[in-house]
């Protein structure tokens, strides 16, 4: 469709050996990077999709002599991930803003081992809400999950100024208990997340919780599948 050939002109790009950049058009560099995951995952080389975050942009825009590399007279503005940021579940470390750092804490929730409960899946479609004191946002959540219990969820919910947040979280079910991991950004600042929560049949709760620079907050987090079984 349109929205394909939209997504692959990257390939046709450097597959001819001609130099682009990303940029988040006036989306969110979370949504930016979903976009370049994606990518990632249809063919194009993560070394090039690398060079079109930094070095290549950089050069587009003329900037190339502050801007781009990690070299000796360049800004000292820095992101370092847990694993490369192009793998769903890459959490960030550590942010360098002008030589200044901040840490962010790594979190992996508790998940009780073994298989999914007989006959328990999450797959779905979910109606959620998010209640962290008097805030309750609502959303929609699509979750995919594998015999073994992996698990995929796209969560899209109210955001700030009105806008529409999307998150991709990954993880696994447990018994009854999921836990997934999935980050995001809110402006210039990054955010991981974290939920577990107790699924039934047609309804889940738990909580989720939001780690950055902020500190740490958590939140309740309910869903009912649409439609019920």
């Amino acid at each position: 469709g349109l929205w394909e050939e939209s997504r692959d002109c990257a390939l046709r790009l450097q597959a001819g050996g001609v130099r682009f950049a990303f940029g988040t058009a006036g989306g969110t560099p979370a949504e930016l990077l979903k976009r370049v995951r994606t990518l990632v995952e249809v063919g194009l080389p993560a070394a090039a999709a690398l060079d079109a975050l930094t070095s290549d942009a950089a050069q587009i825009l003329g900037v190339e002599r502050e801007l781009g590399r990690i070299e000796v007279g360049q800004r000292a503005s820095l992101a370092l991930w847990t694993k490369s940021p192009f793998e769903k579940d890459a959490q960030l470390a550590w942010l360098f803003i002008e030589g200044y750092p901040h840490e962010f804490e790594r979190k992996t929730p508790v998940a009780s081992s073994g298989p999914p409960a007989e006959g328990l899946s999450v797959a779905g479609t979910w109606e959620i809400t998010i209640e962290s004191g008097d805030n309750t946002r609502r959303g929609t959540a699509t979750v995919t999950m594998e015999a073994s219990g992996e698990t995929k969820a796209t969560v899209e919910s109210e955001g700030f100024g009105g806008r529409t947040s999307s998150v991709e979280y990954s993880g696994q079910l447990s018994g009854k208990t999921l836990t997934l991991t999935g980050s995001t950004t809110r402006g210039d600042q990054a955010i991981e997340l974290s939920m577990r929560v107790e699924v039934e049949p047609d309804s889940l709760s738990g909580t989720l919780t939001s780690s950055g620079s902020f500190g740490e907050r958590t939140s309740q987090i309910r869903g009912t599948r649409r439609p019920q079984r």
